[in-house]
């Protein structure tokens, strides 16, 4: 079989259903393999078996690696703080699209947790590397808001904490 030969529908079928299950997986533990994951499903309309080998592959590193997340104990809410960590890559996906809205927000009182990542292709066409980081630490930001808003609300009953 060559490598390059298109997918039948049944086999973009089992690969739409890989790519969903590892999504799921990326999305609730292993930030390690978001790109991977995120650059595969960006091409599906016109997968080939090389895709699907790819898939097969991260799921393999996936079943290798047991990471595992341990969150700890931060203290006292009034010392706890976010931190956000953010980017982005021009034209770096296999269909010429820019991945973007990579970004990693940590809960920290001097000990750090991540609390929420995130990494997915640009909805929009952007001309440059400014604009592609600058889109994705937006939408770092506006998740910052809401995670803050949602914790102060949940700890304090206020919808705008003055912590955080």
């Amino acid at each position: 079989m060559e490598k390059e030969s298109p997918l039948t529908e049944i086999e973009i079928n089992s690969l739409r259903s890989k790519i969903g299950q590892l999504l799921w997986l990326v999305h609730q533990s292993r930030l390690d393999l978001l790109f991977d994951v995120c650059s595969l499903a960006t091409n599906i309309n016109h997968s080939t078996i090389k895709d699907l080998i790819t898939a097969y592959k991260i799921i393999g590193k996936a079943k290798a690696s047991k990471l595992s997340l341990k969150y700890q104990h931060l203290g006292d809410n009034d010392q706890l703080r976010l931190m956000i960590f953010s980017d982005a890559a021009l034209g770096n996906l296999p269909d010429g699209g820019s991945q973007g809205g990579g970004y990693v927000i940590f809960l920290t009182s001097g000990k750090v947790s991540s609390i929420w990542w995130n990494s997915k292709k640009i909805r929009r066409i952007v001309d440059s590397t400014l604009a592609a980081e600058t889109i994705s630490m937006s939408e770092a930001i506006d998740m910052a808001v809401f995670i803050s808003t949602l914790f102060g609300e949940l700890t304090t009953g206020r919808t705008n904490p003055k912590s955080l």
